[in-house]
């Protein structure tokens, strides 16, 4: 009996020198078994007993045929061992422990409101709320706040992003051009007045310029006139006079007085 105990202590030593050497363990002291793998000693090593969905020699491998045959993960999903279940990786777009939920993209993360107009969502979809002076399902349309114009006197009426304001005619003021500026107007009527009259004396003036350049320029010519006159008279002296009383009788009937040679008949004539 002794020597039965004997060698089979020589045998099991030499075993485990040649599993030492070839590195297999050969003691559960190091706990080699991974995922909750149970480890036993035996005469040529030492065994893991893998729990569920693990396998290999030290448990240390997920198998995929146990959680994952068939495939439990949807939409593409891939499935994953881990200890007593499985997991799934989802692609993008999807989400839930088997990959079943979709996710929904916001309706306001691509901002859809125009106009810096502020997206809200419902259950409905989304909502725009808008800024002041635009209006729209997506806050495209400036609103137009002269549509129905509330400018009197013919103010012209400017649509703005905050509502209208009024650009009014001369004289008139408010936001509606609805006062009249009697002081402004009667200043300005006094001033166009005040040029009128100035107008109508520079004519006037201009007029009498004229008239008296006129006068003056007739007394020139009447003076020359009788200039020329008076000149006519020194030179011709008598003569002219006699020449006033000739009887303008025909020729033949007229009678000649005969002077002598070189002189002035009573006609003027030279003899």
């Amino acid at each position: 009996m002794k020597l039965l105990f004997l060698f089979t202590f020589l045998i099991s030593s030499a075993l485990a020198d040649s599993s030492e050497e070839r590195g297999i363990l050969t003691s559960c002291n190091s706990n080699p078994c991974k995922n909750s793998g149970v480890c036993t000693d035996g005469i040529f090593g030492v065994s893991c007993k893998c729990t569920n969905g693990f396998i290999g020699k030290y448990c240390e491998l997920n198998n995929p045929l146990y959680y994952c045959e068939p495939n439990p993960c949807k939409n593409d999903g891939v499935c994953e061992s881990v200890i007593d279940g499985f997991t799934c990786k989802c692609p993008a777009g999807f989400y839930g422990v088997t990959c079943q939920f979709q996710k929904t993209k916001k309706k306001c993360e691509t901002s859809p409101c125009l106009n810096n107009g502020i997206c809200i969502e419902n259950k409905n979809g989304f909502q725009c709320q808008c800024q002041d002076g635009f209006n729209g399902n997506l806050c495209e349309q400036r609103r137009d706040f002269c549509r129905n114009s509330a400018c009197l006197n013919n103010g012209l009426c400017i649509s703005n992003q905050y509502g209208y304001r009024c650009d009014c005619l001369r004289d008139y003021f408010g936001s509606r051009c609805e006062n009249f500026d009697y002081k402004a107007w009667r200043a300005r009527m006094y001033l166009a007045g005040l040029f009128a009259l100035c107008l109508l004396i520079i004519i006037f003036l201009i007029f009498v310029f004229i008239f008296c350049q006129c006068k003056s320029y007739k007394n020139k010519q009447n003076l020359v006139k009788a200039q020329n006159r008076q000149r006519i008279r020194t030179i011709y002296g008598h003569h002219i006079n006699n020449m006033r009383n000739i009887d303008l009788e025909p020729p033949e009937k007229q009678p000649y007085e005969v002077i002598g040679k070189n002189q002035t008949s009573s006609l003027g004539k030279i003899v």
